[in-house]
Order: structure tokens, then C-alpha cells, then sequence
């Protein structure tokens, strides 16, 4: 799987990885197979395909993110931001 996607042959790294998650019951075991699947995602500029499956991934163990972000959050961080970018 690595090769193919190394090639950039994502297609396969996708047919592989789905046929390699069917035989797989160990959440261990699954790690490598979906940061193949988040690295091709990424290769392919669909960040948000990545990090749907990122967030599905931790979920499965255990870990659980919030993907609401309200406004305030949003201006005190690009307020940070600015900050930094002005020092």
C-alpha cells in the first residue's frame, strides 16, 4: 500500500485499504491502514475528507473532539494570531 501511494497510485491505496480494513478486528491493527487512507487524502488536497476519517478514527478509540467552534473561539484565536504575527 505504501508503494502505491508513494506512486500516487490513490486509487489503490483506497481499493487495498478498504479490502485490508474488512480483515482486520484489532483497532491496533488499523492505525497504519487509516494513516495510509489520511496521507492519500492529504496528497490529494481533500483535507476534509482526512480529517472526517481522522475524527472517525479517534472516536473509535474513545477519544472524542467537538467539531463545533464558536465565534468567540474563532476571534480570540485570530486575535493570538495577529499577535504573534506582529512581535
Amino acid at each position: 500500500m505504501d508503494v502505491h501511494y508513494l506512486r500516487g497510485d490513490f486509487e489503490a491505496v483506497e481499493t487495498i485499504s478498504s479490502s485490508a480494513l474488512e480483515h482486520v478486528s484489532v483497532i491496533a491493527d488499523t492505525l497504519p491502514i487509516y494513516i495510509a487512507q489520511i496521507a492519500s487524502d492529504q496528497a490529494q488536497g481533500k483535507m476534509l475528507s482526512g480529517l472526517e476519517l481522522s475524527l472517525k478514527v479517534l472516536k473509535s478509540l474513545g477519544i472524542q473532539m467537538s467539531t463545533e467552534i464558536s465565534n468567540d473561539t474563532i476571534q480570540k484565536k485570530t486575535e493570538s494570531n495577529s499577535i504573534r504575527i506582529s512581535v
